[in-house]
């Protein structure tokens, strides 16, 4: 068992605890968009920010949200391509329309396939 050392003056420990900060909403959606425009990696706003991957996910996640309960009930719409592929994706996860992947594709022309065989 370990024995954590204590300051005897103040009967604190000597480990440091983890600083809580708190970021506006102006500056989670400056985070967000300098990665969808491609202007900056996920990787760089993390370190500047010193967050998480995991919290960045979440502020993209919620930015995403927010743009489509914007738009939902918005009718006469233009469909503008995304800003990136990056928000492309996003915005497929987000919505559940994915695309076949390559295994299903492949799979799907094997199985064209067979059936030309069967009828020739």
């Amino acid at each position: 068992m370990k024995n954590l050392s204590t300051n005897s003056e103040k009967g604190q420990t000597k480990e440091k605890k983890k600083e809580h900060r708190l970021f506006t909403p102006a500056e989670k959606s400056k985070a967000v968009l300098s990665v969808w425009s491609e202007r900056r990696s996920p990787a760089e706003v993390c370190r500047e920010m010193s967050i998480t991957w995991m919290q960045f996910n979440q502020w993209q996640n919620q930015s995403m949200t927010g743009m489509f309960s914007a738009l939902e009930n918005k009718k006469d719409q233009v469909k503008c391509p995304p800003i990136s592929g990056r928000l492309e994706k996003l915005m497929e996860r987000r919505s559940g329309s994915q695309k076949p992947s390559k295994m299903e594709k492949r799979l799907e022309k094997l199985q064209q396939e067979k059936t030309e065989l069967k009828t020739a």
